[in-house]
């Protein structure tokens, strides 16, 4: 029987609380993961997913008008809005461009009542999760298996919780990560079959 830790990922990405949100957007972007978990001291204090990133950017108070004068003065007179990037020259620079537009795609394939807004002021909202920090938008209530646990039993957990992934931990070791693509891998490669044993008692044909 496969257990968790034949499957795991055993390199994982952390973040630290203190990091911005912006730069825990980026640092999923980069990687192309859709949450990480959020060590502290060498001690998990929580996850962040995009989700998390997405509702909290959600919640923002809306765009202030003064904001968007500003944006539109800055503007070069000779280019059109439709010319320009949707995230400004300057976001480009920063190195912000590629996580922006990750964040913007996730946003509009994600079911949030503020899509609208947000289109409307993406790269104000971008430029205000630098202002706000991991621990603000992090979950705290972290779900977590050992790595001796059946995989069978981990992809059920997941299934009834609808979780993306879940943390391995050997008390407060942090050993792997167990997400869907691990177990959708292991389905396709064929590992994780059920055997059927059928026995005959004698004189049974």
């Amino acid at each position: 029987m496969l257990r968790i830790q034949d499957v795991m990922t055993r390199k994982v990405i952390t973040v630290s609380p203190e990091h911005t949100l912006r730069e825990a957007m980026e640092l999923l972007a980069t990687n192309h993961l859709s949450g990480a978990p959020v060590v502290s001291n060498q001690k998990v204090v929580g996850v962040v997913s995009a989700t998390d990133l997405l509702e909290f950017a959600a919640a923002l108070p809306p765009v202030s008008s003064d904001r968007d004068e500003e944006d539109n003065d800055a503007a070069d007179p000779g280019e059109s809005p439709e010319d320009m990037d949707a995230y400004g020259d300057e976001d480009e620079e920063a190195g912000a461009g590629v996580g922006a537009r990750w964040f913007n795609q996730r946003w509009h394939g994600h079911d949030i009542d503020e899509t609208e807004r947000f289109s409307e002021g993406s790269r104000a909202t971008w430029t205000a999760l630098a202002e706000h920090v991991v621990s603000e938008g992090m979950t705290r209530k972290v779900v977590k298996l050992r790595p001796t646990g059946s995989l069978t039993a981990a992809a059920d957990l997941l299934r009834r919780k609808r979780l993306h992934r879940v943390l391995v931990m050997e008390g407060n070791a942090l050993l792997g990560i167990l997400s869907t693509s691990d177990i959708v891998r292991v389905v396709a490669d064929g590992k994780l079959v059920r055997t059927r044993w059928v026995f005959k008692y004698p004189g049974e044909v």
